[in-house]
């Protein structure tokens, strides 16, 4: 009974602190990656969930001294070509690694042969990585995970380079309607103040 009494008071007597923590988020071509940074937690003091939604939902608490404890809670959306049936889920000590591999969809018999040699070549890291899920004590090689980086890095660039030229043509062509606007409104009270003056 007195035990019970202790780990009450230690209950009501501490205070949490919320925090936001950092993550990295890598889409590759089977699958997207997240990892998080959780430094002075344990595997036990995560819970990872994933609703009927598809919202993952993470959260965690663990003690900073007697009454300070640090907390946090994050949600993110599942993407839609994700199979939310084989999301997994690592933790490594420091970070914890969220796995969604996309849905597979059947390619037509012509287009098996060119996936496959491109998945022999760039992809094996999602395969390293689920290795890794299901043999914990296996260290997971990211050094293929670099290269897709650096080329979807590329390919944001481009996308990013089209979008940015989008918004200067617009702008210009704004600035040109307002240049128009307020020419016209100049030159037209001037006219009525001229043919003011006439009558």
């Amino acid at each position: 009974m007195h035990e019970t009494k202790i780990k009450l008071d230690e209950a009501v007597a501490r205070s949490y602190e919320d925090f936001e923590p950092l993550f990295d988020r890598q889409r590759e071509e089977e699958c997207e990656k997240l990892a998080f940074q959780l430094h002075g937690f344990k595997k036990d003091q995560l819970k990872v969930h994933i609703n009927n939604r598809r919202i993952i939902r993470i959260s965690g608490e663990c003690p900073v001294d007697k009454t300070r404890w640090k907390r946090f809670t994050k949600e993110i959306k599942v993407p839609k070509n994700c199979n939310t049936d084989a999301i997994q889920a690592k933790f490594d000590g420091s970070l914890l690694h969220i796995i969604m591999p996309k849905k597979i969809t059947p390619l037509p018999e012509q287009d098996k042969s060119t996936t496959t040699r491109q998945s022999e070549k760039g992809n094996l890291d999602c395969v390293k990585e689920k290795a890794a899920v299901n043999e914990p004590n296996k260290l997971i090689n990211y050094s293929t995970s670099h290269k897709l980086g650096a080329e979807s890095s590329l390919l944001r660039f481009k996308v990013g380079k089209k979008v940015a030229i989008s918004v200067i043509v617009t702008v210009a062509v704004l600035v040109a309607i307002g240049v128009y606007y307020v020419t016209y409104k100049y030159w037209h009270s001037h006219i009525k103040l001229n043919l003011a003056l006439l009558f």
